[in-house]
């Protein structure tokens, strides 16, 4: 699951894209073992794609379901005060940080995290490693 280094960089190299790439590896390596401290939590992104929307009467059109968000690894953790000085969001009670890695949230996408539907508040996406945090606020709860 990690990102693996490129053929063409050196063992030895410590200068360039290596040390970067470097980084984002135990990055990544630490979000797997969160997970496994979480009991390595998943996560389904909804998002829907719509057709035959006609805009001069407002009609929505048919919602369909995109593949491959369903079930992705992540960690959750509890949006606190500290994270809301580090990220610049305001935080309300009960929000939740999301980390994905590969996939980027958008902000009508929601989460459905154990049977509950969580919206997103503030996105972050590093496009460099592929890791998506992101700040949610409960909406659905079952």
């Amino acid at each position: 699951m990690a990102l693996k280094l490129p053929e063409d960089v050196a063992k030895d190299d410590q200068h360039g894209d290596g040390i970067g790439t470097e980084q984002i590896l135990q990055e990544k390596h630490a979000w797997q073992q969160d997970r496994g401290v979480q009991f390595n939590p998943t996560a389904s992104i909804l998002r829907y794609t719509f057709t035959g929307a006609d805009p001069k009467i407002r009609e929505r059109g048919t919602p369909t379901l995109v593949d491959g968000l369903a079930d992705l690894p992540c960690t959750v953790d509890d949006y606190t005060k500290n994270l809301e000085r580090k990220y610049g969001s305001i935080a309300e009670d009960g929000d939740k940080l999301f980390t994905f890695y590969n996939v980027e949230v958008v902000s009508n996408d929601r989460i459905d995290y154990k049977s509950d539907l969580w919206q997103p508040v503030s996105v972050w996406y590093f496009e460099e490693s592929g890791r998506c945090e992101v700040q949610a606020r409960l909406v659905a709860q079952t």
